[in-house]
């Protein structure tokens, strides 16, 4: 789902996509038509970009990956969630020199946002942006 409201279902039990993660159906083309364009307008627009998720599924995706690649390496703030678990397109992403991983878990959930929006806040006051 994007900011503005629209959606579009990537995945789904019943789908006769050729493209199985376990017992789903993956709709590429649609992911890709509906995500790639929302990155871009986020790109154009917007000096912080949330993607939720940067996950299996979407690591499907080659021009998915090689945009969120692009804007991390455009020194953009991401805030986004990506799996602990070890992907090998998804570690490209995590283990670029400009992202910063904070794990999040049950003793430190109430505290993250205020952390979070000092790194951000920072970001933005520095000359990198």
């Amino acid at each position: 789902m994007s900011v503005s409201g629209e959606s579009v279902e990537i995945a789904n039990v019943k789908s006769s996509s050729e493209i199985r993660i376990g017992r789903y159906g993956v709709d590429i083309e649609n992911f890709e038509n509906f995500a790639i364009k929302v990155l871009q307008d986020a790109v154009s627009s917007k000096k912080i970009i949330v993607i939720d998720e940067i996950g299996f599924m979407q690591m499907l995706s080659v021009s998915f990956q090689k945009i969120v690649q692009d804007i991390v390496a455009d020194h953009r703030i991401v805030l986004g969630t990506i799996p602990s678990d070890s992907h090998p397109e998804i570690d490209k992403i995590k283990y670029l020199k400009e992202v910063k991983i904070i794990g999040l878990n049950e003793f430190n959930r109430d505290k993250i946002s205020g952390f979070l929006v000092k790194d951000i806040l920072k970001a933005l006051d520095s000359s990198i942006l």
